[in-house]
């Protein structure tokens, strides 16, 4: 009896962690201040190398069925900015996607204070001993958002 409850202990534990195409979405829609409706996750994948979710993480979603209201949502949000892409001047790993020629992106900086989270003026600064942020880009000849999100 005791070992059937340590496996169920352990299971719940990992099992917890298991993220739905719902919760991607949900998560992704917070990140980017804006409904995703219709969207897809092509790619979910973590790199993480504790249990405190320090690693990588990589985010693919698909909005061909409904990128108009994406598209205007983003163009009239401050915090996203029509760049090329040697214009991101934070580390993304391409690991698993490569970043579009040019397209809108907005920087999260989770360290910031709520109000600063998208001024991402501080995370390359050399005081700085530790990264947890997040770059979303969207490419609007895909109508693809790749994400990806480090945390050391």
């Amino acid at each position: 009896m005791k070992k059937i409850f340590i496996i169920f202990i352990i299971s719940v534990f990992f099992l917890s962690s298991c993220m739905t195409q719902k919760d991607i979405i949900k998560m992704c829609s917070n990140r980017c201040q804006t409904e995703l409706e219709n969207a897809e996750v092509v790619l979910f994948e973590e790199d993480k190398i504790n249990f405190l979710g320090d690693g990588d993480e990589w985010i693919i979603i698909d909005l061909s069925r409904n990128f108009n209201k994406f598209e205007n949502a983003i163009r009239e949000n401050k915090k996203w900015k029509f760049c090329h892409k040697n214009e991101i001047n934070v580390y993304i790993s391409d690991e698993y996607f490569e970043i579009p020629e040019e397209g809108y992106y907005c920087i999260i900086d989770w360290q910031q204070a709520e109000g600063k989270q998208f001024d991402a003026s501080q995370i390359n600064a050399k005081e700085r001993y530790s990264y947890n942020y997040t770059v979303m880009i969207y490419d609007p000849v895909t109508k693809k958002i790749y994400s990806y999100s480090l945390d050391t």
